[in-house]
């Protein structure tokens, strides 16, 4: 069995916090938390669960924070969590068995993360996303959504997935708003100093498409495309995300020229089948038929992508879609 030591960073989060740790405090052989700057009662609230509470000086930084917290981490595993996850119940167990079984001593462990839910709460958008990494092997790099990187550049990584463990982001749009206006300055910030970095650039868009400016998503995705792209996954879903922007703003033959361009080296990517028989749809109902069809024989499934996985581009679309045009 291995330990697990939970790291979390927080900041006036006292409306989900006892919620979000009451959810794994079973799992945790230690619960880390670092205060931001906090002025409710989250730190009353964490003392009920922890007495490793910590505080970090802001600086427009979370690998920063997320680095100062994991250094007072003792245990072989880390838990990274956030005061706005939610561990399912019912996925506990799950859990538990697989820290009794040290997790197989895989270094990143990935669960389903369900980041979007529909007015009845059911999950309409999830991504593959990991929660638990050996504490050794890694750190945290970019100010703004970090990533996990190796210690060593030159060793490799072991994971695995279990996608039947569901962890909810439970956003609060309007109690969060200050939090997508910080997300927008340390991007702006960060972009300034390293224009052409593909990973800022697309998080940066991706903003773009949350406050609804889609042609400026248009642009930054366009010059992101320009560059060679080798990872068929990766370009699958920029293409995705473009033509989703192409759509918005009323430029569907711009989105049709696009997928055209790279049916012959994407046809065999089963998200980009759907977007192309989407942008099919438009100007050819009939000739989409064949790549619904084509896409659910062959839907795509969380286990064969690191990237958004979300009701739109699943099999039920693709089953309305095929339904509307029959």
């Amino acid at each position: 069995m291995s330990k697990v030591s939970v790291c979390i960073i927080v900041r006036d989060e006292e409306s989900i916090l006892e919620k979000s740790l009451a959810s794994i405090a079973d799992i945790a052989d230690e619960i880390i938390i670092t205060d931001t700057g906090s002025t409710d009662n989250t730190i009353q609230i964490a003392k009920k669960f922890t007495n490793k509470i910590y505080h970090f000086p802001w600086i427009d930084d979370f690998s920063s924070a997320r680095n100062f917290t994991t250094q007072y981490a003792q245990y072989k595993y880390i838990l990274r969590w956030d005061a706005d996850f939610l561990l399912h119940p019912e996925d506990l167990a799950k859990v538990i068995k697989l820290k009794n079984n040290d997790f197989n001593n895989a270094d990143l462990v990935y669960f389903t993360w369900n980041v979007e839910f529909d007015k009845q709460n059911n999950a309409v958008k999830s991504i593959p996303n990991f929660f638990f990494y050996k504490r050794e092997k890694f750190h945290w790099e970019f100010p703004i959504h970090n990533l996990l990187v190796l210690n060593d550049k030159n060793s490799e990584s072991s994971a695995i997935q279990f996608p039947d463990i569901r962890v909810d982001h439970l956003k609060d749009r309007e109690l969060k708003s200050y939090r997508y206006n910080q997300t927008k300055r340390i991007l702006e910030k960060t972009l300034a100093q390293d224009p052409d970095n593909d990973r800022l650039q697309l998080n940066y868009a991706e903003h773009k498409i949350f406050t609804k400016d889609f042609e400026s998503a248009i642009d930054i995705f366009q010059q992101v495309l320009s560059k060679n792209i080798y990872n068929t996954d990766k370009l699958s879903v920029l293409i995705e995300n473009l033509v989703m922007c192409y759509f918005q703003s009323g430029r569907t033959d711009e989105a049709k020229i696009l997928v055209n361009q790279y049916y012959e080296k994407l046809s065999s990517e089963p998200r980009f089948i759907l977007v192309y028989a989407d942008a099919t749809s438009i100007s050819d109902p009939f000739g989409a038929k064949e790549f619904y069809l084509k896409y659910i024989q062959n839907p795509l499934i969380p286990e064969n992508t690191l990237y958004g996985f979300d009701y739109y581009r699943h099999i039920e679309h693709a089953r309305k879609m095929l339904s509307n045009l029959t």
